[in-house]
């Protein structure tokens, strides 16, 4: 994994439940936080070793390329591989691109912050626009959904949880 933005997002996740963990201490909580951070520190020595001046520590994920085959691989120009592609008749695969859910960022009424800052963030305003930001980014309910039972921890029988899901759900795809 060497995608930045979801290096990004399990930063803000294990912050997220650093901070859990310093209101309330909890083997659940710490067992996330254990596998998030592993799934960090794996992401981030790959992205460190991809660069072109590339940490000494190599990345065991990777395979080991010989001198002699990295100077006997043919290499070709993008524009004659593409040019090969569209002769052959393939379509060029198109990257879906996600682009930040603003609607969500203004979809809360101001009692609503109010109350959600007081009764789910512990009257801390910063973690609720960070969690909000956090959950613009995402692409679909489900996932903001994990990371708020899951991640956060947060209880589903809660009726401010309860509440605050709802208003999200409004905003993202299903």
């Amino acid at each position: 994994m060497t995608d930045i933005n979801k290096l990004i997002r399990l930063n803000v996740e294990i912050e997220g439940l650093l901070r859990v963990l310093a209101d309330r201490d909890n083997a659940g909580v710490r067992e996330s936080l254990a596998e998030k951070f592993a799934v960090y520190t794996e992401g981030m020595e790959a992205l460190l070793n991809s660069g072109t001046h590339p940490v000494s520590v190599p990345d065991p994920h990777l395979p080991e390329v010989k001198d002699q085959e990295a100077e006997s691989a043919e290499v070709l120009d993008e524009t004659d591989a593409a040019t090969d592609a569209i002769e052959r008749g393939e379509e060029k695969q198109t990257k879906k691109v996600f682009t930040r859910n603003t609607a969500l960022l203004k979809a809360f009424t101001l009692n609503d912050k109010f109350r959600f800052i007081r009764d789910i963030f512990n009257g801390n305003e910063r973690d609720f626009n960070d969690t909000l930001s956090l959950l613009a980014d995402m692409e679909e309910l489900s996932e903001a959904e994990d990371y708020l039972y899951n991640d956060m921890m947060l209880d589903r029988e809660n009726p401010a949880v309860v509440d605050f899901v709802a208003v999200i759900s409004r905003y993202m795809p299903a």
